[in-house]
């Protein structure tokens, strides 16, 4: 049998991260929690805790963690995703693409940060703020403009906005940019 330093928060981290692997969650969390109270300023900790959270869907302990996370570091663009993620499944959209645009000014547009970016944008579209929508999926293409879905969501949000003939350039750059996919 392994031995563990019950005061070494690294070593519940370690833990934690092996039960998770084992697929053993609840058993992970009482290590993870450990190792926070042991260790309250090791955002690392936030980040492996966070992650289960959010695989278990507990949105709002995720956004109650991540907050935590952001006081200690608030450059942490894993923390930052996982708040911007935790907001969008609770229904707060402008406070998670505040948290989602804070992401992207620090580690700029990777394709975990992109895919929430658009699932924002989206759940805007959803909810009939168009204008808003616009702006995002405008703000990934500065980012980025080889997106082809992002064209094409924002060929559809021009569309319903009564702007047919930019509607029909961003659908244009769907095809230019995977001329395969003629759906």
């Amino acid at each position: 049998a392994i031995e563990l330093n019950v005061d070494d928060a690294k070593a519940h981290l370690r833990l934690g991260m092996a039960l998770v692997y084992q697929n053993r969650q609840k058993e992970a969390e009482g290590s993870f929690q450990k190792a926070l109270a042991l260790a309250p300023d090791m955002v690392i900790i936030y980040r492996n805790y966070g992650a289960l959270l959010v695989a278990l869907k507990r949105w709002d302990e995720v956004e109650s963690l991540s907050k935590k996370a952001f006081e200690i570091d608030p450059l942490d663009e894993q923390i930052l995703y996982f708040l911007a993620q935790s907001q969008r499944h609770q229904g707060k959209l402008e406070e998670a693409y505040q948290s989602i645009a804070r992401s992207i000014s620090v580690s700029s547009l990777n394709a975990k940060y992109q895919a929430e970016y658009i699932n924002i944008g989206t759940s805007f579209f959803i909810k009939n703020h168009f204008d808003r929508a616009l702006e995002i999926y405008e703000k990934i293409i500065q980012l980025n403009p080889d997106i082809p879905i992002v064209h094409f969501n924002s060929g559809i949000v021009l569309s319903k906005l009564g702007r047919d003939k930019e509607a029909a350039g961003a659908f244009r750059k769907v095809i230019e940019l995977n001329p395969e996919d003629r759906d």
